[in-house]
């Protein structure tokens, strides 16, 4: 089984890294929840998915529910919570190999990937 972290970035970005990029996002928080809590919804309900996208999903196993949780107003996110999403939101960006530039739906990242 491939290493995810190794793939999609290249061993090369630690969290840190992820953090500093992640703070620059031009995309909303809102958004980024509701384009994430998409993503986790295509996961559990069995759409076709590619190597790749299990590996990311299968990686963001709590970064992804969280997203949907909160976009679901089902909880509130702590600290903690904002950071986990934040860090899946960056992995997404460099899974599709875009930039962020203030996306505010799925379809938008993937036209560009």
């Amino acid at each position: 089984m491939r290493v995810f972290s190794d793939k999609f970035l290249g061993g090369n970005l630690d969290l840190m890294s992820l953090n500093k990029w992640g703070k620059s996002s031009k995309t909303s928080f809102e958004s980024k929840l509701e384009i994430l809590a998409q993503l986790s919804s295509a996961a559990t309900e069995g759409d076709e998915l590619t190597d790749e996208f299990i590996e990311f999903v299968s990686f963001n196993d709590v970064g992804l529910p969280l997203a949907y949780l909160a976009n679901e107003g089902l909880c509130s996110l702590n600290e903690e919570g904002i950071k986990y999403v934040s860090e899946t939101w960056t992995l997404l960006l460099k899974l599709c190999e875009v930039e962020d530039q203030g996306f505010e739906r799925l379809e938008d990242i993937l036209k560009l990937s």
